[in-house]
């Protein structure tokens, strides 16, 4: 049964991150053809300062270096650079996820007989939830961290 939850599980998040890179891709067409308007702010005093932001930030190809994992964009520190491209390439997860589920089924097995107990950790979607309660309440004697 475990076996089929987690593979129905990856399943459906995959399927929602489809759906979800469709829909974007679909607005993004639509909007090239006019077929849509595109959302309109006043900001009153603010708004020169906002176009003039936005429009650097395509100049500078803003969001193909997002997904270019390009730390960049706010540090030139080296560690701020590993670690953004490892959250970055988080994002590009769900759409190899059910390649990966033969390689989870051995991990699968050992924390099967290694453990009788599991707690799954999060915070609206946040994958620091864990780390956040690993600093809050520290280790305990007997559980693995």
């Amino acid at each position: 049964m475990t076996s089929e939850l987690q593979t129905e599980g990856v399943r459906l998040f995959s399927d929602s991150f489809a759906a979800l890179l469709g829909a974007i891709v679909y607005k993004q067409k639509l909007l090239e053809s006019g077929g849509a308007e595109r959302v309109v702010m006043a900001l009153g005093s603010s708004q020169a300062a906002y176009d003039a932001a936005l429009g650097q930030l395509a100049t500078e190809d803003f969001l193909k270096r997002i997904w270019g994992a390009r730390c960049d964009l706010w540090s030139s520190q080296a560690d701020d650079a590993r670690h953004y491209q490892e959250i970055a390439g988080m994002a590009r997860h769900p759409q190899h996820m059910l390649e990966e589920v033969p390689g989870l089924r051995p991990l699968r097995k050992n924390a099967k007989e290694s453990f009788d107990a599991a707690v799954v950790a999060g915070m609206g979607g946040s994958s620091l939830a864990p780390d956040i309660l690993a600093d809050t309440f520290g280790r305990c004697d007997g559980f693995r961290s």
